[in-house]
Parts: C-alpha cells; sequence; structure tokens
C-alpha cells in the first residue's frame, strides 16, 4: 500500500498487489445515523454537514435500516378514528387510543 495522491483533499492509496485505489476515511453506521435522524430531530441536510458527506448518502443510510413493526394489542382501549383529506383523491386516517394516546393505525385512503 503506498500514496496515491489526493481526492477532494482526502489522501487516496494504491494496493501494491491489486492496483485498487482507495481512500481511508470515516465509515458510516447506518444504525447510528437512523437514531440521531429519528430521535435528534435532524434534517438530511444537518447530518450531512455533520459526517461530511453528501444529502444522498444520508438518504441512503437511512433506507438501508430495517425497522420492526410493533404488532402488540391493547386488552382495553377507547379508540378515537379521524381522516384528514388532502384534496379529492388523497386522505390519511389515523387510529388514536384516546387512554394511553398510542397512534393504533395509520392508513393513506
Amino acid at each position: 500500500m503506498c500514496k496515491d495522491g489526493f481526492s477532494n483533499e482526502v489522501q487516496r492509496y494504491k494496493c501494491g498487489v491489486c492496483g485498487v485505489r482507495f481512500t481511508v476515511g470515516i465509515r458510516l453506521e447506518a444504525s447510528k445515523i437512523w437514531l440521531e435522524y429519528t430521535s435528534g430531530k435532524q434534517t438530511y441536510a444537518e447530518l450531512a454537514a455533520k459526517y461530511g458527506c453528501s444529502v444522498k448518502t444520508i438518504q441512503r443510510k437511512i433506507d438501508s435500516v430495517q425497522t420492526e413493526r410493533q404488532t402488540t394489542f391493547l386488552s382495553v382501549a377507547n379508540v378515537v378514528m379521524d381522516t384528514t383529506y388532502f384534496g379529492r383523491k388523497l386522505g390519511v386516517m389515523v387510529f388514536k387510543d384516546s387512554l394511553t394516546g398510542t397512534i393504533l393505525l395509520k392508513q393513506y385512503v
């Protein structure tokens, strides 16, 4: 491995055996970015500036995270339903438990 110039002000290296060129840098962890995006309420642009990469890279990392859907059901619930329409062809229907405040179902109609 030997130095092979710069690319976007980042040192590049070349493998002496196979000839592959690469850069050494921070690897982005998709789960960490997902946590900052959902819990920290940061935008794509803020995360891209923080990690020094493009917005498209942040989008790909967030899209690659596998999320699990919670499927536990309450034994007792007071269900409140509301539908909001955005024009004639799009709307969102939400079922919510008024006792606990949890959203039971969200459906696009």
